[in-house]
């Protein structure tokens, strides 16, 4: 649906340029189509030189696009831009695109005054040592208080939100006014767990002794933290409304589109500090870019830079390949704690994400890894037990009517889903999953609202307080009525009638896109026989790296198609650094 609207835009918008321009052509037309498919896919231009056999030579469709009257040069105001690099771009994603390298460069740049020696023994009272190797968790503290842009990256379990917890304490420590920190993802999803992370982390460590004033309690979505108006028209806060903060902590960066993230940087004051967490090897944003992958450069430190760096750490690191100001400001995690050495999640992420199809099928098959398993795609009839038995405890719950259990129940397992339509897509998971547990007596019904049945919201609702991606759980209340109840991020419980919820849906399974932020015990992962251009290695990763304890792949046909799949998002922001 969203490819064939995507497609539609294509031939409206070229109709419509064709009429403005001076110099209509089937060149300028085909380019207009070419650069709206590009953004259906993420991309923010469409390079001429990437446009394929058949097609005119990149400096005859250059000069014919330069000289239709509608496309321009950078630095001027067109609908249209070509680069010098012969990239096309619509001009609101080119101003995007620019300003934001822009930005980020003037914040990698700026640095703060601080005290070594201070800073040195809060780190130390902080980290413990890791031995011969350095403690890049250490390290990225250190750097988050002496640069206003700090870029931490790492797949689950590396400790980015041990590192977090840290970092906030030591900003507050060494700060000599009282600090105002905002905390803020994409999501409200994201936000909810960023939240229950930091808090959870906070509070289990015993190194962090009287925990100084000024710990965030709270955090919000991006469009919330920018103020968006109800009626679509923008944001409260930008360059000359700039948001109210002195560090701003954003989790889940990988799901910011380029629109969104140039809103932040916009709004957010030069004084400010910023720093980034995410995934750089999940899925990126829906929209257009991918920011963070852009900027998170592993080019290293330089001389100067490492100097400091073992002054208030005692960490020493190694030279950098090619330092610069990007690569100066991020920290990437690869040292696993919820892993183990033997654990096969852990493995097959590390072998996913090398692209390694051999090693990953071995993995599958050696019984050296328990908690991993893969069979071919036989029908629902197979997987009976399974869906049975993982969903017992949540179905035993809901008979006592306990919300918050039922909550922590019905998170320890997930069916994840490539597609929406098929037999092993949401839609047609979610109704064999219902009949299944309808069959075994698990549930009382198989469609409409029953007791156990979990949704979740497709559409903001702000007077109800509800999300996109918020997940209930419908239970009866005391009377005996069937409510939905929702979690609120202090452990409340909201009940509300069905019919008054926003559009939803059955939720006993969701997309891969979806469960990003989230995690379970246990994950069940379905791919279809068939190959499609959203089954890409990262979809493969995302899915794999929800699990904490067992994850089980169904369908196996086009595995190896999968993870060769690693399509590139084009965009210019490295190009600006000069880093392509």
């Amino acid at each position: 649906m969203y490819q064939s609207s995507m497609e539609f835009l294509g031939e409206a918008l070229a109709d419509y340029f064709m009429k403005l321009a001076r110099e209509p052509s089937a060149w300028l037309s085909l380019a207009i189509k070419c650069l709206c498919e590009k953004l259906a896919n993420g991309h923010t231009c469409f390079d001429l030189q990437m446009a394929g056999e058949g097609l005119p030579s990149t400096d005859e469709w250059a000069e014919k696009l330069r000289g239709s009257g509608v496309v321009g040069i950078p630095g001027q105001i067109a609908p249209l831009i070509l680069d010098s690099r012969n990239c096309l771009y619509f001009y609101r994603y080119h101003f995007y695109e620019q300003r934001l390298a822009s930005l980020i460069f003037a914040r990698s740049q700026i640095t703060s005054d601080v005290d070594t020696v201070l800073i040195r023994e809060i780190l130390d009272d902080l980290f413990v040592s890791h031995g011969p190797l350095p403690n890049m968790q250490k390290v990225a503290a250190a750097i988050a208080a002496s640069r206003h842009l700090c870029i931490l990256t790492g797949g689950p379990g590396t400790g980015k939100t041990s590192a977090l917890a840290r970092i906030i304490v030591l900003l507050l420590r060494i700060s000599a006014t009282s600090l105002r920190i905002k905390l803020a993802a994409p999501t409200g999803k994201a936000a909810r767990r960023m939240q229950e992370s930091l808090r959870a982390s906070l509070l289990q460590s015993d190194k962090f002794g009287i925990l100084p004033a000024g710990i965030p309690d709270k955090a919000v979505t991006l469009h919330s933290l920018l103020g968006a108006r109800m009626d679509g028209s923008g944001f409260v806060h930008d360059s000359e409304h700039p948001l109210d903060c002195d560090v701003l902590i954003i989790d889940e960066a990988s799901m910011i589109d380029l629109a969104l993230m140039y809103r932040v940087m916009d709004a957010l004051p030069t004084s400010s500090r910023l720093i980034l967490l995410g995934d750089r090897n999940q899925l990126a944003s829906v929209e257009a870019g991918a920011v963070l992958g852009e900027i998170a450069d592993e080019g290293g430190f330089d001389l100067e830079h490492r100097a400091d760096i073992l002054a208030m750490t005692g960490e020493s690191l190694d030279p950098g390949f090619n330092p610069n100001p990007l690569s100066q400001c991020h920290i990437a995690l690869s040292h696993n704690y919820r892993f183990k050495a033997d654990s096969g999640i852990g493995e097959l992420c590390r072998a996913v994400n090398a692209g390694e199809f051999d090693k990953v099928k071995a993995i599958l098959d050696d019984p050296a890894y328990p908690d991993v398993a893969a069979m071919e795609w036989k029908g629902w009839h197979v997987l009976e037990n399974i869906i049975q038995k993982n969903y017992k405890d949540y179905t035993d719950v809901i008979l006592q009517g306990d919300a918050l259990s039922a909550f922590r129940a019905f998170s320890r397992f997930r069916v994840l889903c490539a597609h929406r339509e098929g037999e092993v897509g949401v839609m047609g998971a979610n109704a064999a999953i219902e009949e299944i547990l309808f069959q075994s007596g698990q549930i009382a019904a198989r469609s409409g609202f029953y007791a156990g049945r979990p949704i979740m919201i497709l559409q903001n609702e702000a007077s109800l307080h509800l999300l996109n991606g918020d997940i209930g759980i419908t239970l009866k209340d005391r009377e005996g009525m069937l409510r939905v109840c929702f979690e609120a991020s202090d452990g409340a419980i909201r009940w509300l009638s069905p019919g008054r919820l926003p559009p939803h849906e059955t939720a006993w399974s969701m997309t891969i896109h979806k469960s990003q932020g989230s995690e379970f015990d246990s994950v069940l992962m379905l791919l279809p026989a068939k190959m499609s251009p959203v089954m890409t290695r990262s979809l493969l990763y995302t899915g794999i790296s929800r699990a904490r304890n067992d994850f089980m792949l169904y369908g196996l046909k086009c595995l190896s198609d999968v993870i060769r799949n690693t399509p590139v998002r084009r965009s210019g922001i490295r190009r600006t650094f000069d880093l392509e």
